[in-house]
């Protein structure tokens, strides 16, 4: 006989990748400067707008970004003031996952102050904590 471990297996492996390094995500590709998160977490998409916004402001329009998440996880949640039972609730968000030590936003313009002073703006719009990178500390130049 079988026994069956979980319930919803690849909710189960989702919770287990929260836990890992995604080595792929690790290094900058597009920019010299990017956010790196420290922990692992959820992103929603109106967090990402937020940051999208600062950041334009901050560079004046003069620079390049790059977003490396998607939101590709639905979550749902009921009304407020419902009883328990009657089915799963309404699709409320969005969001994407976000492994720590990933690299989930890239920057590049031609005003180093600006930039960093974007970043930290934009990093504090965020749910998980992150901290700026730049190309320059990662290669050791």
């Amino acid at each position: 006989m079988y026994i069956q471990l979980n319930k919803y297996p690849s909710l189960y492996y989702l919770r287990l990748k929260k836990k890992k390094i995604k080595f792929n995500y690790n290094k900058l590709i597009y920019g010299s400067y990017g956010l790196r998160a420290r922990e692992a977490g959820y992103v929603t998409l109106n967090q990402i707008e937020s940051a999208r916004k600062v950041l334009t402001y901050a560079m004046g329009r003069k620079g390049r970004y790059w977003v490396r998440i998607s939101t590709y996880i639905p979550k749902t949640s009921k009304g407020i003031g419902s009883r328990m039972g009657k089915g799963k609730g309404s699709l409320s968000v969005w969001v994407g996952f976000i492994t720590s030590g990933q690299i989930f936003l890239e920057v590049e313009g031609p005003n180093k102050a600006k930039i960093l002073a974007g970043l930290r703006i934009a990093q504090s719009k965020f749910a998980v904590q992150s901290y700026p990178v730049s190309y320059y500390l990662l290669r050791g130049l």
